[in-house]
């Protein structure tokens, strides 16, 4: 495991960024928090093109401390930028050698990069008159061609529209499990993250107030993502049963199983992703419903978000298991009144809608 350490303080005429974290190389970590926190900043310092004081440290190497400096070319660094530099004068395909250059790898390693950025059909084009999501697309690989110890990615669907967003991001979903070398990945906003991010950095104010798995944070009743109206609950699991008459399949969560819509395999780990928005609830078990999940639960926390929506922490199954997982239901507070919900009620929760990650 090769982690990616910092301690630094970067001083700025009317503003100072100070960061005392981790990145771990399994999965992306994501740095969140509003604009002018310092989330690019801490980047262009990661990568050494912002001056700044402290340590830097990649497993046992040190990039930087109080005697030296790595100075950027010799830091193995991919960096993708919000709006993605491809060289005009080469192709798609010369694009991706450049890359491949500076790292002395085999030249053949683009097929294993185009395959993953699902741009093989693009190698002999200009780059000219590419779409948003495919040049960003080519910008990863390019900088995955470098073979990278750290990859910094700063929020590169900003400049997207919906579409090309919804393009590139099954894309980067795959990052998220192929690479295995620490990476960040700048952003303003969550729902990037639950589709993408395994931990979360939470920045304010050039200020770290927040480092855990992402899962946790959104779960988290303290904080202002539990309190949103859409807000979202991320769950593991694993297939145990496949329902071949119906092309879906079954998956475990502590207590419960899920039925979804796709056939996946058996013994394989995923990840679930619930709107709150798509859980409702019922005082019995509703009979002949379209609804295929209807899991009893537990009300943990009741969470006031507004004068008419009420946010309410459901724990999953029965409470037969040690770890307990855990969703949530936004619900009226004229609900919450007429089925006399409170903390410790059981509930039948039935859930519309749940996303595989």
């Amino acid at each position: 495991m090769t982690t990616l350490s910092l301690n630094l303080d970067i001083q700025y005429p009317s503003f100072q960024l100070k960061a005392d974290c981790t990145v771990s190389d399994q999965g992306i970590t994501g740095l969140y928090g509003p604009s002018g926190s310092g989330k690019s900043s801490l980047l262009r310092a990661i990568a050494g093109l912002t001056p700044s004081r402290g340590t830097i440290t990649l497993g046992d190497t040190v990039w930087q401390n109080d005697h030296l400096t790595t100075p950027t070319h010799k830091r193995r660094i991919g960096y993708v930028a919000q709006t993605p530099q491809l060289f005009a004068h080469l192709n798609v395909e010369q694009n991706l050698l450049y890359g491949v250059k500076r790292s002395g790898k085999d030249p053949k390693v683009i097929h294993e990069l185009t395959n993953l950025m699902g741009v093989d059909h693009l190698l002999k084009r200009s780059t000219l008159g590419l779409s948003g999501g495919e040049t960003q697309r080519i910008a990863i690989a390019r900088a995955l061609a470098t073979s990278p110890d750290v990859l910094l990615m700063d929020e590169p669907l900003s400049a997207l529209d919906t579409q090309n967003k919804a393009e590139i991001l099954p894309f980067l979903e795959r990052l998220q499990s192929t690479l295995n070398i620490p990476t960040l990945y700048v952003t303003h906003d969550i729902s990037e993250l639950e589709r993408l991010a395994t931990d979360i950095i939470v920045i304010e104010k050039g200020q770290i107030v927040i480092q855990q798995p992402l899962a946790e944070v959104l779960m988290d009743t303290r904080l202002p993502f539990a309190q949103r109206s859409d807000a979202v609950a991320l769950l593991e699991g694993t297939v145990t049963q496949l329902d071949e008459a119906y092309n879906a399949s079954y998956v475990q969560v502590g207590d419960a199983t899920f039925y979804l819509p796709c056939e996946l395999e058996v013994g394989q780990a995923v990840r679930l992703r619930i709107h709150s928005r798509d859980v409702s609830l019922s005082l019995t078990r509703p009979d002949r419903t379209s609804v295929q999940n209807c899991l009893p639960v537990t009300v943990n926390k009741v969470i006031s978000t507004d004068a008419s929506s009420i946010n309410l922490k459901l724990t999953l199954g029965k409470g037969g298991t040690t770890q307990q997982m855990h969703i949530l239901a936004s619900v009226t507070q004229r609900a919450v009144n007429e089925l006399n919900i409170k903390e410790g009620s059981h509930l039948w929760a039935m859930v519309k809608g749940v996303s595989l990650v």
